[in-house]
């Protein structure tokens, strides 16, 4: 993998607010996500937890890139606990796999540590077929799978 070194791969923090983590998601045209102070942010970023984070890829100093792994326990799945990795967000000038690789290392190793035994990514994940993943249709939306 040829990352450049000032690339940098991690949780998100507080300080993500400076780094302009909201004009990340502002230029993909989603809804706007409003005026949201650093409090506010401060206390979304607080509040992430063993069951749900944001990773994000820095370049100087700047938000270039997340994705966002979370979990659940499923009834229906004899109470084990199922990852969802969703909402991968990355500036096109920067659209590259050695960097979805990197933050979704992050997150499958993050989903794994949380004792998920099933992980699904949504489409709008997969850029790169860089894992062998199984198609599932659920409701909606179309999944696919890593299990371990």
């Amino acid at each position: 993998m040829n990352i450049n070194k000032n690339y940098t791969f991690r949780k998100i923090n507080c300080d993500d607010y400076r780094r302009g983590y909201y004009l990340l998601l502002e230029s993909k045209n989603l809804e706007n996500p409003g005026n949201i102070d650093y409090y506010k942010f401060k206390n979304f970023v607080d509040s992430l937890d063993d069951n749900k984070n944001i990773f994000v890829c820095t370049f100087n100093d700047r938000i270039i890139a997340s994705i966002l792994g979370m979990s659940e326990i499923k009834i229906y799945n004899n109470f084990s606990k199922i990852g969802y990795i969703k909402d991968f967000f990355i500036y096109d000038e920067f659209d590259d796999i050695d960097i979805f690789k990197n933050l979704l290392n992050l997150v499958i190793n993050f989903l794994k540590n949380s004792n998920c035994n099933k992980i699904f990514i949504e489409n709008n994940c997969i850029k790169y077929e860089c894992y062998d993943f199984k198609i599932k249709s659920n409701c909606n939306c179309i999944f696919k799978e890593i299990n371990f």
